[in-house]
This record gives structure tokens, sequence and C-alpha cells, in this order.
């Protein structure tokens, strides 16, 4: 398991992930581009333990769970999770990932 020094949240978001389990799977998600020579990529966020955590680096964030796939890359600073949206519509929003790589 790694340090917390890779994930950072606030306590509205930690409280809000403890509610529904206190895991977080981040994954990478390939849309249908056009762009030549790159790869672009999002990431795609559930609620849940991944399958196969063998994938995965997993960080303890004061008793959160956050699985990171190891396809995602970070930036030079902390994986960012936020609550974005007002309720009943909120949604996790992940930042602080790079979303291009070389193909």
């Amino acid at each position: 398991m790694q340090d917390t020094k890779q994930i950072d949240m606030n306590d509205k978001t930690r409280a809000w992930i403890m509610k529904r389990g206190g895991i977080v799977t981040i994954d990478p998600y390939q849309p249908g581009t056009g762009i030549v020579n790159q790869t672009a990529f999002d990431t795609r966020s559930s609620l849940e333990q991944p399958a196969d955590p063998s994938f995965y680096e997993c960080h303890h964030f004061h008793g959160t769970l956050v699985y990171v796939h190891q396809g995602v890359r970070q930036k030079n600073k902390p994986i960012k999770l936020s609550i974005a949206g007002a309720s009943p519509f909120e949604h996790l929003h992940v930042r602080g990932v790079k979303r291009f790589k070389a193909s």
C-alpha cells in the first residue's frame, strides 16, 4: 500500500467516498480520437474494488482506499479527487493525471 502523499482530497470528498463504501478505483479510458502519434485518454472512476488488484497501486488516504491503474500516469503532483455537481447529480472528479502518452 502506498502512502497518502500521492493522493489528495478535501474532507467533503472523503466523507462522500466513505458514505459509499470507502473505495475508489481509477482506470484509464480511451475514447476514439483523431490525434496522430499520440494516444489521448481520460480516466474513469468507480466506487468499488477492482476485479484484479494486481494491476493497481493501492493508496490509503485517511480511511479510504484509492486504487490507481498502472496505465494512469500521474503529473508531478498528487492525484486530486473532488466532488463536482449538485446533489443528487454529484460525481467524482479526478485531476493530476497525464492525459496523453506517446504511441
